[in-house]
């Protein structure tokens, strides 16, 4: 920690308007304000270009980084906006020889969701690469030319979700599942994961009728969905069951999950959902989250969780919550790549000394 004192953060999140990525910007504040890292100054570039254009904001990020002067130049996932070799090369040659980084936590693929020309040039030009996986993902990464990736976990900000709340003896629901439904625009054009995602639906909706409860779009005509919801509604959906439940879209990336594991865990409901190589580790017993290697056996497993006796399963809500908390919080986990970064810095530095 002490190493992040002599740091100087420059934040370019993704977004569309300014505040949207809460748990770093939170997190990143916070830590300046309580004079931990030396100073921090955000600054969005796809929003920026909206309001200008691409070419003026490139400029204005130019003039901002030279007052500022970064030692860290951290970019979450470029998106649409147009980065170039000259602007990443004018970030890196400022005087204060900033480290630049790249963490992108979308589960991109060689064949689908394929690397935004953006993205592919800041994979192979940053000094640093976070993502949310392993395995294939890595691979994308790699082929790219990334030379140093690191894996980086994805979180739930605490000022959304795991809010304090009575946990309730009483609820509506037993299972909920938010998750929304990729049929695909031509067929066998789905999501990887779509069918059994669909199949965990079917296997819910029979098993526990009105008892089970979906949100998300693409499900009209089910009898258990509840329609869409909006992000920050994920946590008080999760809170009226005593288990949510889901299948990701992209089972083959090893380690991945989407923000909706860490969201429910925060909530304090346990999590059920399909497993990927790597599990055991991050997310280790009373951790809260479940999994199974079928659609049949994740609805299974489900059923294990809701079978125990209510003061455990609270207990269990209680741990999840808990650990979501010190472990899945963005605002931890920025703090914890920031050092990581730092560190980087530290020994790079000194095989150069």
């Amino acid at each position: 920690m002490m190493m992040l004192k002599k740091e100087r953060l420059l934040y370019l999140p993704d977004e569309a308007r300014v505040g949207d990525q809460v748990g770093p910007r939170r997190a990143f504040e916070a830590l300046a304000r309580n004079g931990r890292l030396g100073a921090y100054q955000p600054f969005a570039p796809v929003y920026e270009a909206a309001v200008s254009g691409p070419v003026d904001a490139s400029d204005r990020l130019l003039s901002l980084a030279i007052a500022f002067q970064p030692t860290i130049v951290l970019w979450s996932h470029p998106s649409t906006f147009p980065v170039t070799s000259e602007l990443v090369a004018r970030l890196r040659g400022l005087q204060s020889s900033p480290t630049v980084v790249l963490q992108d936590m979308d589960p991109w693929g060689m064949v689908r969701t394929r690397l935004t020309p953006s993205t592919r040039l800041l994979a192979k030009e940053a000094d640093l690469v976070y993502l949310s996986g392993t395995g294939s993902l890595a691979r994308v990464f790699r082929r790219a030319g990334a030379a140093r990736i690191r894996y980086a976990f994805d979180g739930a900000d605490r000022e959304r979700f795991g809010t304090p709340w009575s946990p309730t003896e009483q609820r509506e629901y037993d299972v909920v599942m938010i998750a929304n439904r990729s049929r695909g625009r031509i067929p066998g054009s789905a999501l990887p994961g779509a069918w059994r995602r669909a199949r965990v639906v079917e296997l819910l909706e029979r098993q526990y009728g009105p008892r089970f409860a979906l949100y998300g779009h693409g499900w009209a005509g089910h009898p258990r969905w509840k329609g869409s919801l909006a992000f920050e509604d994920q946590g008080e959906a999760n809170r009226s069951a005593w288990v949510s439940a889901s299948w990701d879209h992209f089972p083959a990336i090893a380690n991945y999950t989407s923000n909706r594991v860490p969201i429910s865990l925060a909530s304090g409901v346990p999590h059920v959902t399909n497993y990927k190589p790597g599990y055991e580790l991050t997310y280790p017993p009373g951790s809260g989250l479940y999994w199974g290697k079928t659609a049949r056996s994740v609805a299974e497993m489900v059923a294990v969780v809701l079978a125990m006796p209510r003061e455990d399963l609270l207990a269990l809500g209680e741990r999840a919550a808990r650990f979501a908390r010190d472990h899945r919080s963005q605002e931890a986990l920025a703090e914890r790549l920031l050092e990581d970064v730092s560190a980087f810095r530290s020994a790079t530095a000194r095989s150069e000394g």
